[in-house]
């Protein structure tokens, strides 16, 4: 994701240590360890070409990259409907190009379209969204939860717009919210409101990692399940933030976490395999998650 991103030079600056448990996370996470926590770790797109001899075949093609990937991973943080008007019968076809084995537990987790949150900034959406979420129920059992994310123009004065929505939403299928204007959560009388919201509906959060934006990383959970959104910066840095991860989700597991949905992505996508590969790696041996660890191409 391009959002949060800074120049090379600036990165020297950020204090990248995790913030304290926000109070949700606090409230939320007072049990035990009483069932396994289950582990899904992926990237924000399916088909890169960068890939193309590191976790692809070489010669792979671009019809064969979202089978090769879901045979890799087990979700991704999927942008398909974001900015498409897909049909029922090309969602269906997307589908069953990926060729998931029925065996395996894959997950979409599907951002909700730009025309919803962006265009029409949640007013007057039903119909838009009734489409949406019609779409999204093809995944069946391969559907982790949607997410809504807004756009850093999205500010507080749309309060009624986003309570309406997510009051509104589908009570079927998971919802997550990310959220980008920084006055939610400047004010802690807005930021408490807003994350009460979610909390009183059972509604996630998204929790974004990324370098120019250390705000949206509020350590704020209002259900018992994670979703991070991971933005690296190419350099070995990445390595210990991922490590710091590990420490609090440990934590969490302790305290009765039930899920971690964990997306990453790099500025150079090349890069974001390795990246990939050392969260899945450090998450089976510090977590016990037990993901399948990545076959790079030799």
């Amino acid at each position: 994701m391009d959002f949060g991103r800074v120049a090379e030079y600036a990165l020297t600056d950020i204090n990248f240590d995790l913030p304290n448990d926000g109070h949700f996370t606090q409230q939320i996470l007072t049990g035990s360890h009483v069932q396994p926590t289950k582990f899904f770790v992926g990237c924000q797109s399916m088909s890169k070409d960068a890939w193309i001899g590191a976790i692809f075949r070489k010669g792979t093609k671009k019809k064969d990259m979202n089978s090769q990937y879901v045979a890799t991973f087990n979700s991704v943080d999927y942008l398909g409907f974001s900015y498409n008007n897909d049909s029922f019968t090309e969602t269906e076809s997307f589908l069953a190009n990926c060729k998931i084995d029925p065996d395996k537990e894959f997950l979409f987790f599907p951002r909700i379209s730009n025309k919803i949150s962006h265009t029409n900034r949640l007013v007057n959406v039903d119909e838009i969204n009734s489409r949406f979420t019609d779409l999204a129920r093809i995944f069946g059992n391969n559907l982790g939860g949607c997410y809504l994310q807004m756009s850093g123009t999205f500010g507080v004065d749309s309060w009624m717009s986003l309570k309406t929505y997510v009051e509104s939403f589908p009570k079927d299928i998971k919802l997550f919210v990310e959220m980008r204007a920084e006055d939610w959560f400047k004010k802690s009388l807005i930021r408490n409101q807003y994350f009460q919201l979610l909390s009183d509906l059972e509604i996630g959060t998204v929790i974004s990692d990324t370098p120019g934006r250390r705000d949206v990383l509020h350590m704020e959970l209002t259900t018992p399940e994670l979703f991070v959104r991971f933005d690296g910066t190419g350099r070995r840095s990445n390595y210990h933030r991922i490590d710091e991860w590990v420490k609090r989700i440990e934590l969490w597991i302790d305290n009765g976490l039930r899920q971690v949905n964990f997306f990453v992505s790099e500025p150079d996508e090349s890069k974001t395999p390795a990246l990939a590969q050392y969260v899945i790696s450090q998450f089976n041996q510090h977590l016990n998650a037990s993901l399948q660890n990545l076959e790079f191409c030799i």
